[in-house]
């Protein structure tokens, strides 16, 4: 399969400066978007170097990614024999390690190579951005959101945290793959705010996780299949807070993919644009039918 990627990136009507950053690389298989925040210096730096970081861990690993997923597992740290022992006392201790109830005990969940790779790629990226901010005193603070995907046998490698969004669109039909790590959507789904609520709500760009903040972060990860038509879009909140899922479809059904960047932006802008909008489309098509969806993204499908 062949995947055709578009991106761009817009500072909105309100903000001065632009702290989010893309990646498009197709030669990798990666792609991301990164929502920063500590300022404009700071904002800037943490979400470029998400994506840097992102790009040269795959790079790294690229040629044996199954060798690379060994070494990491090879070095990760051990739980201790009374912590074990601790936790097998615990009624939920399959929970509290996140595993099947099958699972050997003291075994990690199954995670292929590519996932074990973005996972700790995402994890590395989260402990230079703090280094950085520690050694700076005007980087101090500084974090990002960080949404990306890896493309690998016919599947999506998906890493998340933060309120940036990743979606599918199969068959004329959204899918939101992500959950938004902020106060609103918790507010949301503990049913303490409703969905109109939450939209007058000032409180909408209160993230509760972020990468690089704190040294360590709990990480969203999950594959998804990835299939000929199939097409991925990211983006920031700054273009998902003024287009709804719904729309969103509606849009996609109509619009040719590759113009699609541009026209949610244009649609941000015009319904406020209060902060910076960045938007990645990625189709997936098969390697015959490249020509073809490249000389047809010109027109209303």
């Amino acid at each position: 399969m062949k995947l055709l990627a578009w991106g761009m990136s817009d500072t909105g009507q309100r903000r001065e400066h632009n702290e989010d950053n893309f990646l498009i690389d197709d030669a990798l298989g990666l792609f991301g978007v990164a929502d920063g925040m500590g300022g404009h210096r700071g904002g800037e730096t943490a979400s470029r170097m998400a994506l840097e970081v992102l790009a040269r861990r795959i790079a790294e690993t690229i040629g044996d990614l199954s060798e690379a997923a060994d070494e990491l597992e090879r070095n990760r740290p051990r739980p201790s024999l009374a912590s074990l022992q601790g936790l097998q006392r615990d009624a939920g201790w399959r929970e509290r390690l996140g595993r099947a109830p099958t699972a050997p005990f003291g075994l990690p969940a199954i995670e292929s190579p590519a996932m074990a790779v973005m996972r700790a790629a995402a994890e590395r990226a989260s402990d230079e951005i703090f280094g950085a901010s520690q050694t700076d005193e005007r980087l101090h603070g500084m974090g990002t959101t960080l949404t990306a995907m890896f493309y690998d046998r016919k599947a999506m490698h998906i890493v998340h945290a933060g309120d940036s969004r990743a979606y599918r669109f199969r068959q004329r039909s959204l899918e939101q793959l992500t959950e938004d790590h902020s106060w609103i959507a918790e507010q949301i789904r503990s049913g303490q705010m409703s969905e109109r609520e939450a939209k007058a709500s000032n409180m909408r760009h209160v993230i509760t996780r972020s990468v690089g903040f704190e040294r360590e972060v709990e990480i969203d990860t999950f594959s998804v299949a990835a299939e000929p038509g199939d097409c991925f879009l990211l983006c920031s909140d700054g273009m998902s807070n003024y287009i709804d899922n719904v729309e969103i479809e509606r849009l996609m059904q109509v619009t040719w993919h590759r113009l699609i960047p541009e026209r949610f932006i244009q649609i941000a802008n015009e319904r406020g644009g209060d902060d910076n909008i960045t938007v990645v489309i990625v189709q997936v098509a098969n390697d015959g039918s490249v020509e073809r969806v490249v000389d047809s993204a010109s027109g209303p499908r």
